[in-house]
């Protein structure tokens, strides 16, 4: 495992086309090894209705919809935490961002892992 940030950053995909086209992208599939993953959208791209109703909706089907593609199942809240930013979802074309904290069976998590990020 790289100790050097620098080289844990070269190990990891910058985008989803990159991680299709590059064979040497590390394996996201660990389950023990703590990775974040950092989705950067907009709003009118995140599935479901515009209600305030629909909100938790939207952000579950979001969240495992990452972890499926991740990891090819659903959100682990034992496995994982996510956060939010930009939740604008009755205004169409806003930027979001969805985090989702991959730790493991670890609960302290280590402080500065790599982050995989898809736009």
């Amino acid at each position: 495992m790289a100790t050097n940030p620098n080289e844990a950053e070269e190990q990891l995909p910058k985008s989803v086309d990159d991680a299709s086209t590059d064979t040497n992208v590390a394996d996201t599939s660990d389950v023990d090894r703590p990775v974040p993953i950092l989705v950067q959208t907009k709003t009118h791209l995140v599935p479901g209705g515009k209600s305030p109703s629909d909100i938790v909706a939207r952000i579950d089907r979001m969240v495992n919809r990452i972890c499926q593609h991740v990891w090819q199942r659903d959100f682990d809240k034992f496995r994982e935490r996510w956060w939010l930013h930009g939740r604008e979802f009755a205004l169409d074309n806003r930027p979001c961002w969805f985090l989702i904290d991959h730790h493991g069976p670890d609960p302290d998590p280590i402080p500065d892992p790599p982050v995989v990020w898809y736009t």
